[in-house]
């Protein structure tokens, strides 16, 4: 790879001698001090076609029902161990920070606590996923992106990732990309609210206990953090008695500009209905003027007309039209004319579910390119179409949704991706990956939208657990002349198969079983040695289960195989009518033929050395 990157620097400084990269303004909010925003708009459409990606990722993922009965009249999720502090969002990456510091962090910390019965203290870091997301400009990114990366990829603490590193930085550690394989959200939802008053009357929230509010309020009893956004134009007042920052109403610019139709990304973090102000000035609190959501903003706890990084959001500034007499609908202000819009103008709140992955196998993708935004991986094989009901040729592993049509953004380097998503592992005979052919797709996304080809050059193509230990690989080719030969690479695609046959207890991947395999098994049950999840499964040989391998499994299996072929009358047990092997062979077919047979003890035994 030093060598890519030698290439790669002189790529470079081609590219920007000719390419002008510009970002978008940052936006400020109306009530703020310049602050940066950038969450650019998603449409349902691709909400649901997230949620379908996050399902085939995820077989058996539940879309259930939220259940809002006996909701209490406050939660304040932001007082959990498990939330991370109010943090300072850098340039427009507040939806990075929104989806992957606050939510992201907190679902993990909760996966983490359930899996170990402990608290973790790991913060996720927004840069990492703002950093692939934003088409290496500062111009902000949008939700679906966010979740798609943190579905695919996982995401890197700020230890390894700090949250203020340069925007235009993108990971490289690859083992530290297979250890983010290993905790990625496992369920992704949204759900809306009913606030404008041309559908009638039930779609205002009219009070603290309106119905409408119900599935935010149970999602947070239930510990869920949820993901909005909107203008962030607040119109905010001090609540009596606390005095708290309260937002009573959003504003929306009557002429919409590129500049200024960037929203902002923000965190619901809890809500209380026994907040009160007196929204239209008569002196007397109603039922429109009780409750407000708390949101955790990315702009520091010093934010002005904050408290301490939060903001309490009226139930009422939710309503496109307020449901308080007497309240003016729009408002002109020395920086320009604006409309009321709901507090919440995207409405769409997004939620998910965090889980320990059981990575089985990774493929990793040596390339150097002009741009990496351009890039698409699709990774298949037949068990991952039937799996996740995929009917195209391959799965699409998508790596930069939101892709380059402003500028390049070059890249060199490597990416790592979960191969074995999508599958189940229910079975014995799905574990050991004998007889399997991956194809690897590398090649240009939607080539006819870029404003120029797309160069890139493959060095290696490999498939390997979740350790990094290579089971097969593809040597592509050498990329020496890349620089000299730049147009050769041009929107050039390339498929790699890659096959995998490995014998139970080949734990070495030498593709034979023998004692060096037994002395590695034995350190492992012993705690000496770590394995991956796939040499995990390939040592399921300890038959007796007293974690060592010795006579008593030779004489277990024996034992065993003898009482198969006296119940078939036969000296073999053969399956011939499929390529699959039925699940009671897997264990026990030491020699990998598909013959259950005293071969299969013997080889057993003399790796045992018994």
């Amino acid at each position: 790879m030093e060598k890519m990157k030698r290439i790669m620097s002189a790529v470079t400084g081609l590219l920007m001698a000719c390419t002008a990269l510009t970002g978008m303004n940052s936006v400020s909010a109306e009530n703020a001090d310049q602050h940066a925003m950038g969450c650019l708009p998603v449409n349902q459409a691709d909400l649901d076609e997230l949620k379908s990606e996050v399902m085939a990722e995820n077989p058996g993922s539940s879309q259930t029902e939220i259940n809002a009965d006996n909701l209490a009249d406050m939660v304040d999720l932001s007082q959990n161990r498990f939330f991370p502090g109010i943090g300072y969002q850098t340039g427009n990456s507040c939806t990075a920070w929104a989806t992957t510091y606050y939510q992201f962090t907190y679902a993990a910390r909760q996966a983490y606590y359930h899996k170990y019965g402990d608290y973790s203290t790991a913060v996720y870091s927004p840069a990492y996923t703002y950093n692939l997301i934003n088409n290496n400009m500062d111009s902000g990114s949008s939700v679906s992106d966010a979740y798609r990366v943190l579905t695919h990829r996982g995401a890197f603490t700020t230890a390894d990732f700090p949250a203020d590193s340069d925007y235009q930085l993108l990971p490289g550690d690859t083992q530290k990309m297979r250890e983010a394989l290993n905790l990625r959200i496992t369920d992704y939802n949204y759900t809306s609210i009913k606030a404008d008053s041309s559908s009638g009357t039930d779609g205002v929230v009219t009070g603290n206990k309106d119905n409408d509010l119900d599935k935010l309020k149970a999602l947070l009893r239930d510990g869920k953090l949820i993901v909005t956004s909107g203008y962030f134009r607040y119109t905010t007042k001090k609540i009596p008695g606390s005095g708290e920052y309260a937002a009573v109403e959003n504003l929306k610019p009557r002429i919409v500009t590129e500049d200024n139709a960037v929203g902002h990304a923000f965190t619901i973090v809890g809500y209380d209905d026994n907040i009160e102000y007196d929204i239209n000035g008569n002196g007397t609190i109603e039922e429109c003027e009780k409750g407000a959501f708390k949101i955790a903003n990315s702009w520091g706890n010093q934010a002005r007309e904050h408290n301490n990084g939060f903001i309490w959001v009226m139930y009422d500034a939710i309503n496109k039209e307020s449901c308080c007499d007497h309240v003016e609908g729009s408002l002109v202000t020395e920086n320009g004319s604006f409309d009321r819009a709901g507090a919440f103008s995207d409405n769409t709140f997004n939620y998910i579910t965090v889980g320990y992955k059981d990575v089985k196998l990774t493929a990793q993708i040596d390339l150097i390119t002009t741009d990496f935004n351009s890039l698409s991986v699709r990774l298949s094989n037949e068990e991952m179409k039937k799996s996740s009901g995929y009917s195209v040729d391959a799965i699409k592993k998508v790596l930069v949704e939101n892709y380059s049509v402003k500028g390049n953004r070059p890249f060199s380097g490597s990416i790592v991706l979960d191969v074995s998503s999508g599958l189940s592992f229910e079975k014995l005979e799905d574990r050991y990956f004998t007889g399997k052919i991956y194809d690897v797709f590398v090649g240009p996304f939607r080539a006819y939208r870029l404003n120029s080809p797309a160069c890139t050059a493959i060095e290696n193509i490999s498939i390997s657990d979740n350790c990094g230990n290579i089971l097969a690989q593809d040597h592509v080719g050498e990329i020496s002349d890349f620089c000299s030969n730049i147009n050769d690479f041009a929107n050039k695609e390339h498929t790699s198969s890659l096959y995998i046959d490995y014998k139970v207890g080949d734990v070495n991947f030498d593709h034979s079983f023998d004692s060096a395999d037994v002395a590695m098994i034995n350190e492992y049950l012993s705690g000496s040695r770590e394995f991956s999840n796939l040499q995990k499964d390939m040592s399921m040989i300890d038959f007796n289960c007293d974690r060592v391998i010795d006579n008593n499994d030779v004489q277990e299996l024996t034992e065993y195989i003898q009482a198969r072929l006296d119940a078939a009358g036969k000296d073999s047990v053969v399956q011939s009518d499929t390529s699959v092997r039925p699940e009671s062979f897997v264990m026990h077919d030491i020699d990998g033929d598909s013959d259950l047979d005293m071969q299969d003890a013997a080889v057993f035994q003399a790796a045992a050395g018994v």
